[in-house]
């Protein structure tokens, strides 16, 4: 009988030995060979060679050199594949299958090597602080639900741990008269490593008596190495032809590969995707966000994932972002990115919070059908991550036109209420809620977060129910029953900086400015809560703005809302800003010009067309000092002609036409001039 797959074990105590033979039992096949290979560097003399039982089968112990060992044991078995193992790893039922159903996918001249909890680096598998391994059979039933999350998975390392090596014989064959006398498998490992690709199969895993981990320098690896992609990016859209192409636009230079999972287009989405390069599913939507990603997520082949939606585009170094993601932390699962949520008409200040965005492909999947989260494949908690300070996710789907157009508060409480795929009620109620609250019903959603406000609910959902329950009381213009969620987020784990921030924003309700701007003195510079949700300087601006017009403090308002223009955000309109400048002591809109970022001037001058005509007459004369902005400037004052008095229109059509443009009316508009 041909034997297929030879597992050497390089003995260094009797003791680890008879553990590791005992758990390879189940494992090892009829065509399967053991070998021990039993060190005698003291005699030169020929290998010793003898057989013992080992359940259905025999195992062959060899006394001598482990190089001559191992090469003799190759040529005298001819096996296809090889295992060389340590004797203090201990084995589980799939560990070797693993290994060869992973060694077929690769090139000749590789390596492939299993995951284990006893790991250190690249292959280690994170355990949660409650998972008990106590018994072979903790062991065993671990292993086979880690590696049923895994099949399939494979990712290619620049070094990996040497408890394990797995190759084909051929290969090692070739490689041993190159390599000197070795001790252990380590050993063996240095000797070979430049001239192997290394790959880890996910779905294999070990464990071992002692944590290992081998100390080289990763830039040591210097093989001609066929890579798995690094980076994929995933997908879920539906009928998104107006922003598909920018958000793929984004990925292109910084991933390998891009999946998209179409849930029932009507218009260009699928041929706008592929004509990018894209690979698109065209499948169906089952109301969860959470099975739809994970048919994306199944697609992809990289070692990490972004993921982002159509109304989404990615910002980043991709140098800096792909050199962390392959030389970073190993034992981390993902990365939390920053996302901005552009709010209200795009002038105003956007919400940021932060999500896991960024992960291993081979450590987590997606969970939750409405807010979907990364979660681990196999343990019951979200992704280890870490904050990602060297990408941002810039969303632009909370756009007033953009809500409405896409009905997405509707869409979305539609989910929250149908889907069954929520680990807890609460978890439901707390998304149901949110979802109210985001499509206007503040009613509804105060009695839906009020049901996990007054229940036994985890803290988690708890602390968001009583932000929901808190916000929507003050839309509804109820502050003493707002006082109620303050009293009890003081009395929860919600940070001090939030209570301060939820403490300001029912001061305002009540018009108690003074109180107000005290409570977001108390806030800081900013903060960043535990559900993601970040505050930012620009927010507390804004809220201070409101505070010093509430006082009738117009020069303190004015300077404050300059400044948060300048940053490129401005929650009031402009004919507000023009209010508060008449009423202030300086009068005069002189500055505006100076602080607007081109980036909104688009918007500033859309604004500029919703005033009365003498009032937006007074703030383009303001502008047209600026050289920079007369194209802006002339464009908008074409559009307002007819509503200026006879001396004012005169003045603007000579610079109009001084300018070589044509004036409204005549052969063509002049903002199709302006923006020829």
């Amino acid at each position: 009988m041909k034997t297929e797959r030879l597992i050497a074990v390089i003995l260094t105590d009797f003791q680890y030995a008879a553990s590791c033979l005992e758990s390879m039992k189940s494992s090892v096949s009829l065509t399967d060979r053991v070998v021990i290979l039993w060190p005698d560097i003291q005699t030169e003399a020929e290998p010793i060679w003898s057989e013992h039982r080992f359940g259905a089968q025999k195992v062959s112990v060899v006394k001598g050199d482990f190089r001559s060992l191992l090469y003799d044991a190759l040529k005298h078995f001819n096996p296809s594949e090889v295992a060389v193992v340590e004797d203090t790893v201990i084995v589980t039922r799939r560990w070797l299958d693993g290994l060869s159903q992973g060694l077929k996918a690769v090139p000749f001249n590789s390596l492939v090597v299993p995951r284990s909890p006893s790991i250190h680096g690249v292959q280690r598998v994170l355990m949660s602080e409650g998972a008990q391994l106590r018994s072979r059979g903790d062991l065993s039933r671990f292993a086979k639900s880690f590696s049923e999350s895994r099949k399939g998975l494979i990712s290619s390392e620049r070094y990996v741990c040497s408890a394990v090596l797995h190759m084909r014989a051929d290969f090692l064959l070739s490689l041993l008269p190159n390599v000197s006398q070795f001790s252990s498998t380590l050993e063996l490992y240095l000797a070979i490593e430049n001239k192997c690709n290394k790959f880890v199969v996910h779905e294999s895993i070990v464990y071992s008596l002692f944590a290992r981990q081998v100390e080289v320098e990763r830039e040591q690896s210097q093989g001609t190495l066929r890579h798995l992609p690094l980076l994929s990016a995933c997908m879920i859209v539906k009928d998104e032809e107006k922003f598909i192409e920018k958000a793929i636009e984004s990925l292109l230079s910084v991933t390998e590969e891009i999946v998209v999972y179409d849930t029932g287009s009507s218009d260009r989405t699928v041929e706008l995707a592929r004509s990018l390069g894209a690979t698109v599913i065209e499948g169906t939507w089952r109301a969860d966000f959470a099975w739809a990603r994970n048919q994306a997520l199944s697609r992809c082949s990289g070692k990490w994932i972004v993921w982002i939606d159509a109304d989404e585009i990615l910002e980043c170094d991709p140098v800096e972002l792909r050199r962390e993601l392959a030389f970073g932390d190993d034992e981390l699962e993902g990365y939390t990115t920053r996302i901005k949520n552009e709010v209200g008409s795009g002038m105003d200040t956007p919400i940021y919070h932060w999500a896991t965005r960024l992960f291993r492909r081979s450590e987590c999947t997606f969970s939750g059908a409405i807010h979907e989260t990364v979660w681990s494949r196999i343990l019951d908690r979200s992704a280890y991550s870490k904050q990602c300070n060297f990408a941002t996710i810039h969303h632009f789907g909370y756009l007033e036109s953009v809500m409405t157009e896409k009905n997405k508060a509707e869409r979305n409480l539609s989910v929250a209420s149908s889907s069954k795929n929520f680990r807890f009620v609460e978890e439901k109620k707390v998304h149901e809620a949110r979802s109210y609250f985001l499509s206007g019903d503040l009613e509804r959603a105060r009695l839906v977060a009020d049901e996990v406000v007054y229940s036994n609910a985890l803290e988690s959902f708890r602390n968001l129910a009583i932000r929901v329950s808190f916000e929507a009381r003050l839309g509804l213009g109820e502050p003493k029953q707002a006082q109620e969620m303050l009293a009890m987020a003081m009395d929860s784990s919600i940070g001090l900086e939030f209570q301060s921030y939820m403490q300001a924003m029912l001061s305002m309700a009540e018009a108690r400015w003074e109180d107000a701007l005290d409570a977001l003195r108390q806030v800081g510079g900013g903060y960043l809560d535990d559900d993601g949700w970040e505050i930012v300087p620009e927010q507390l601006l804004s809220k201070q703005i409101e505070c010093y017009v509430g006082l009738e403090d117009y020069d303190r308002a004015v300077e404050v809302a300059f400044n948060l223009l300048a940053s490129g955000s401005f929650d009031f309109h402009l004919g507000r800003l023009v209010e508060w400048v008449e009423r202030s002591s300086t009068g005069t809109l002189s500055k505006l010009a100076d602080v607007v970022p081109e980036t909104k001037l688009d918007l500033v001058f859309a604004q500029v067309l919703q005033l009365k005509r003498s009032v937006a007459d007074r703030v383009l004369e303001e502008f047209f000092v600026k050289p920079t902005l007369r194209v802006y400037v002339l464009a908008t004052a074409g559009l307002i002609l007819k509503g200026l008095d006879q001396e004012r229109a005169r003045v603007w059509t000579d610079r109009i036409r001084a300018a070589g443009f044509e004036i409204p009316g005549e052969a063509r508009s002049p903002v199709g001039s302006f923006t020829s």
